[in-house]
């Protein structure tokens, strides 16, 4: 991924996706890593659970609305789609962040199907 830096939502492009800030802002609360200063967590609020679910349901419509290859094949990007539910449904669930493959094992050791298609994305994100 290109590098890029902006500090507003209003800054970014809204077709990359404004609702990362508040997903990385839940993140960061939950396990970011103090350099200097006070915890993550008091340094990061949480966000209130009606305004994380909807941040949660954008995103899975930004997912969903990534073009798709005319010859029918999964678009680039599709296991991130995948991975990035699995995460959304693990937070929503469990309450807790997992790395995109994390949140996809779990889903499977916890029977959610389609397992072929979240094995297939867990797969392609290892390499």
């Amino acid at each position: 991924m290109a590098f890029r830096q902006t500090h507003r939502p209003a800054d970014r492009p809204a077709a990359n996706g404004t609702f990362w800030y508040g997903l990385d802002r839940s993140i960061l609360h939950q396990s970011g890593r103090v350099l200097t200063g006070p915890p993550a967590s008091e340094a990061f609020a949480e966000l209130p659970p009606e305004e994380l679910q909807s941040l949660l349901v954008d995103s899975l419509h930004w997912w969903m609305a990534l073009p798709s290859q005319a010859d029918d094949q999964p678009a680039a990007g599709a296991d991130d789609a995948v991975l990035g539910a699995c995460r959304a449904l693990v937070r929503h669930r469990y309450g807790r962040w997992l790395s995109k493959v994390d949140a996809g094992r779990q889903l499977l050791r916890a029977g959610y199907q389609p397992v072929e298609t979240i094995e297939q994305s867990i797969a392609a994100r290892s390499g």
